[in-house]
């Protein structure tokens, strides 16, 4: 395996062999952890919108058929509130899809980890400092797949926002349509 370059990260194998700063490690356990923290928050933050917006698309879209099957409507308005009604289900569709639980990763390491003979037993702090570097390089990847996986959250929620503000502008277009007509006659 090449080594890396003093740019990049090291991999496994190069942790191993290195000699560790403990300060350093240090800081970089803590920055993975406030990373990784950011990127769950950030997570919770999309869930709760595109939480409250499913609630709130499948309300409307109840509230529309009901007035479909009421016979309030006039025939005319049946074709706007089908399509504002198709509008919501696609954005209902596209915010479940940000709400699906996807791999982000944990905090906390397992137990496991630092329940073996030769860290616990150990009476030398290079073998925390070693542990330390061992868990930040694990957070790392958690850090890039959590990046991934909301920007996938994002885009999702994004397209159930648009699709919602289709489903509520074509019945104001409509209306504005029939008034201004209804106006000039």
């Amino acid at each position: 395996m090449s080594a890396t370059s003093e740019n990049e990260m090291m991999n496994i194998e190069e942790l191993q062999k290195a000699k560790l700063n403990p300060r350093i490690v240090d800081e970089a356990f803590k920055e993975s952890e406030k990373h990784l923290m950011e990127i769950l928050e950030c997570r919770k933050e999309f869930d709760s919108k595109a939480f409250t917006l499913l609630t709130g698309y499948l309300t409307a879209i109840a509230v529309f058929l009901s007035l479909k099957g009421s016979g309030i409507l006039m025939h005319s308005a049946t074709l706007f509130l089908g399509a504002s009604v198709f509008s919501l289900l696609l954005g209902s569709i596209s915010l479940f899809f940000s709400l699906l639980g996807l791999n982000y990763g944990f905090l906390g390491s397992d137990p496991e980890s630092w329940l073996r003979k030769s860290v616990v037993d150990s009476s030398d702090d290079a073998e925390l400092t070693r542990m330390k570097a061992y868990l930040t390089f694990d957070r790392q990847k958690h850090i890039e797949n959590g990046g991934k996986n909301n920007r996938h959250k994002l885009l999702f929620l994004e397209a159930g926002i648009v699709f919602g503000i289709i489903a509520l502008g074509i019945p104001l277009i409509v209306t504005v349509y029939i008034r201004v007509i209804h106006f000039l006659k």
